[in-house]
């Protein structure tokens, strides 16, 4: 993966140094002959054909940034960053400890993807507790919500575990979402 991001920005770069040295000598010899005492140092090159580069590394990066993985890795909130994060040795939601159906975060993530998710209900007040509808194919009944289970991201006030995170991505995907108090739920209409 790295190495094919390099490569790609050495071509890249190579060639944009190419035509940029090629613009460079063609703009010289105009100006040249128009203006006799027009001079342009190695200095001045050099400045531009370093710009040009790392430009186009940027846009070489950046372009072979989309597999969501690094070095074969998926990446994750918590190994995705720049940063070391400590204190992530939470693995999420154990659905051993539930009482009641679930589906895998893994699962929901993937239905999420492929637009099968209606609505998505969080539990106030951190979202510890989230209830997923999904989408009724053709020739099925409607299903209640489901809890999402095993792998779902809990609240750590010590490390970076949060089921903000998963609200991000509902939003992103523009799947309509509620946070409910448990509590005040019987009392709405």
């Amino acid at each position: 993966m790295y190495r094919k991001a390099f490569l790609l920005s050495l071509f890249v770069n190579s060639t944009g140094a190419f035509c940029l040295q090629s613009t460079i000598k063609t703009s010289i010899s105009l100006k040249s002959q128009n203006n006799p005492d027009f001079v342009v140092d190695r200095r001045s090159a050099m400045i531009a054909a370093l710009a040009t580069g790392i430009f186009t590394m940027a846009t070489a990066a950046n372009a072979a940034d989309d597999d969501l993985t690094r070095g074969g890795v998926p990446l994750t909130p918590f190994n995705g960053l720049a940063f070391q994060y400590r204190g992530n040795g939470k693995n999420g939601l154990d659905a051993s400890t539930l009482n009641e159906p679930s589906v895998s975060y893994i699962e929901f993530l993937e239905r999420i993807d492929k637009g099968e998710v209606e609505f998505v209900e969080f539990m106030a007040p951190s979202g510890d507790a989230a209830y997923a509808t999904f989408k009724v194919k053709e020739g099925e009944i409607k299903e209640k919500p489901i809890r999402i289970g095993e792998g779902y991201p809990l609240e750590d006030p010590e490390g970076w575990s949060s089921p903000a995170f998963v609200v991000k991505i509902v939003k992103k995907k523009e799947v309509p979402y509620k946070f409910t108090v448990p509590g005040l739920a019987r009392y709405s209409n």
